[in-house]
């Protein structure tokens, strides 16, 4: 039977023999071999990054798309202000046409700038007190009178207020009950 010392220096042998070599007998030859023959597949790590990889790039796809519809949806209503404050000027200031905005004007576009134009060139150029469109004493434009005839058959043709001539539906009706009201408080009356 061995002794305890013959056990302890064949135990220490085995371990020795098991232990791994520290690789400094291995060439880079055999590192790069064992690095090849590994797969990217194995590795789970790679394809969660190849995943957010590729979400990362179809959000900033997305992105860039947004952000070309609301440069392209800016411009429209930047575009669709300015139109509208020249109807704005045009209305309140009957000197400033479409050809003075095309000839004159230089500005940026802006709303308040557009205003602002239109005011400027109706001080430098008023309406003259012979002109078609005279300004009459309260402010207002005078109106040429074709124009005025023209409203007031609008008016007769489609009244407003509190008279219109024209019959509605159940105006009978209303005549009747008020009749039979009227009748019955006179009669209410005499009987009393």
């Amino acid at each position: 039977m061995p002794t305890k010392e013959e056990q302890n220096t064949a135990e220490t042998e085995t371990v020795q023999q098991s232990q791994p070599e520290t690789g400094a007998a291995e060439t880079t030859a055999d590192i790069q071999e064992n690095n090849e023959n590994v797969k990217p597949e194995e590795n789970p790590g790679d394809n969660e990054l190849a995943k957010w990889k590729a979400m990362s790039r179809k959000n900033e796809k997305q992105a860039e798309a947004n952000l070309k519809q609301v440069q392209q949806v800016q411009a429209e209503l930047a575009q669709v202000r300015a139109d509208n404050a020249r109807l704005i000027a045009k209305s309140t200031y009957p000197q400033v046409t479409d050809k003075v905005f095309e000839a004159l004007y230089k500005g940026d576009g802006t709303p308040e700038d557009i205003a602002d134009f239109a005011k400027s060139y109706a001080e430098l150029n008023p309406i003259q007190s012979g002109s078609p469109l005279g300004v009459q004493p309260n402010g207002r434009v005078q109106v040429p009178e074709a124009e005025a005839l023209r409203s007031v058959g609008r008016k007769a043709e489609n009244p407003e207020g509190e008279f219109n001539p024209k019959p509605k539906r159940g105006d009978a009706y209303k005549r009747a009950m008020d009749r039979q009201n009227a009748r019955r408080r006179n009669h209410n009356k005499q009987t009393k």
